[in-house]
């Protein structure tokens, strides 16, 4: 979403400058543990009452968002931030800090000290084993990613199947009891559709070269708890967990929040 592009979704207290414009700045704090849970919750509720019961995760969807937004930092020049800087300075806003969040540890930078699971098993003494635990994590997490992928553009392959249909219909044209005309509803379906596939294939592709075992900045330590939460969620989804632990965890999260 457009919180994950100018990092608005979280932001300490803000503080005024001698011009006036307030500057925001995001920094990780607990509260990102509590809104990834409440994503996940909320997929998995949608997915346990959908009719076949493996909808895509939501989680997979927010960390394709945060994907997009460190890669757009990375590939676009910092001309292309220009329209936006201007547009927020307009409204006496500017965010600080921007390159340290979205910041990661690739190309033999930032891998030097380690990460989680260096710090969890270098004790072993082998040099070897955090290589491939991080090799292994990173494949766990991407598995269903790599399946919402997979999802979407299937979804995407039978919405232009049935808009080729339609549009080969003779007489008049489908409508809906809204009076709505279907192919219309089927465009928007396909064109949605679409880019959901191709953002979650930008976050297999962004998070296969991301280095777990590495210093990353908050953007990017926020993604790996968004693709935990793909996991969790779909345990959720897939026992269906309901009643009174929902309940209370709903009402644990929106006290929170």
């Amino acid at each position: 979403g457009l919180h994950t592009l100018v990092n608005s979704d979280k932001a300490p207290p803000l503080e005024k400058s001698s011009s006036s414009t307030l500057q925001l700045s995001y920094s990780w704090t607990p509260r990102d543990v509590a809104a990834v849970t409440n994503i996940l919750l909320l997929g998995a509720t949608f997915a346990a009452v959908s009719g076949a019961g493996n909808e895509p995760p939501l989680c997979a969807s927010f960390a394709a968002g945060l994907a997009l937004r460190m890669a757009a930092y990375e590939l676009l020049p910092p001309a292309a931030w220009a329209p936006l800087t201007r547009v927020l300075r307009g409204q006496a806003l500017e965010f600080v800090g921007t390159d340290e969040v979205a910041a990661r540890a690739h190309g033999g930078i930032g891998s030097c000290a380690g990460g989680p699971l260096r710090s969890a098993l270098g004790w072993l003494g082998a040099p070897a084993l955090p290589q491939t635990a991080g090799l292994l994590v990173k494949t766990g997490l991407l598995l269903l990613p790599v399946l919402a992928a997979a999802q979407w553009a299937l979804r995407t392959a039978t919405l232009r199947r049935r808009l080729q249909r339609e549009a080969a219909r003779q007489g008049r044209p489908s409508r809906l009891s809204s009076g709505e005309l279907v192919s219309r509803v089927l465009r928007r379906r396909l064109a949605a559709s679409a880019a959901m596939a191709a953002a979650s294939l930008s976050l297999v592709v962004f998070y296969s070269s991301y280095q777990i075992n590495g210093v990353n900045g908050s953007l990017g330590n926020l993604l790996t708890l968004a693709m935990v939460g793909c996991v969790l969620e779909s345990l959720l989804a897939t026992y269906d967990v309901r009643g009174r632990l929902r309940s209370a965890l709903f009402f644990v999260l929106f006290m929170l929040l």
